[in-house]
């Protein structure tokens, strides 16, 4: 892992195309389920996707499929509250938090007059604002962390990492219990994980020296 950290990040890597999938793991952006996309990413690691069940592998739920699992574990309706994806959409990064009930804002592409429009959604119905709105080609990077990082929504404020700066800034817990309250994954931009990982913990460096100094 310690290696892996220390790797240099392609900030200008750009997917070809968000509809051209290039592995597995991009068929099954579209999962819902916080729970469900990551055991079928688990199955493709271990390749075993086979022996995945159709309620693990479908994007969307039933309602009684949903009131099912929420009666398992409030956990597993983390995600299963999205809004539907409109036609031709296509989860490109999500972020998921450690809450009890594992709220996922998921951040989607969609073809549109010859371009790419993306949206921010998330379980509440939130008016998300995003910049940039549509682009010719899929973005780098660096371009979909500068949209995560600037999107502010009307429910939660900044998402990103502004989530939890709130939070911290509204509690006297500690930085450190906020370390990994939010994760960062994509499908089609392997090192967005990574980025936030380094991310995070610079944040958390910042946040217990300025709680120090009060």
């Amino acid at each position: 892992m310690t290696n892996q950290l220390l790797q240099p990040i392609d900030y200008d890597y750009r997917p070809a195309s968000y509809w051209n999938l290039q592995n597995l793991g991009q068929v099954v952006a579209n999962i819902k389920g916080a729970a469900r996309k990551k055991t079928a990413l688990r199955l493709i690691d271990e390749a075993l996707l086979d022996e995945a069940g159709a309620v693990t592998l479908t994007d969307t739920l039933s309602e009684e499929e949903r009131d099912l699992a929420g009666k398992v574990h409030p956990a597993l309706m983390g995600g299963e509250y999205l809004p539907a994806y409109e036609a031709s959409e296509v989860e490109i990064a999500r972020i998921t938090m450690a809450s009890i009930t594992q709220d996922v804002i998921s951040i989607r592409a969609y073809p549109t007059q010859g371009r790419i429009g993306y949206r921010v959604v998330d379980e509440y119905n939130s008016e998300t604002r995003v910049k940039p709105e549509h682009s010719k080609r899929p973005l780098s990077l660096r371009q979909l962390i500068r949209l995560i990082d600037t999107a502010e929504s009307n429910e939660l404020g900044p998402i990103g990492l502004g989530i939890i700066q709130i939070q911290f800034d509204c509690t006297e817990e500690s930085a450190e219990s906020f370390a990994d309250f939010m994760q960062f994954t994509s499908e089609f931009y392997p090192d967005l994980t990574r980025h936030y990982w380094l991310a995070t913990r610079s944040w958390v460096d910042q946040n217990r020296k300025r709680r120090a100094e009060r």
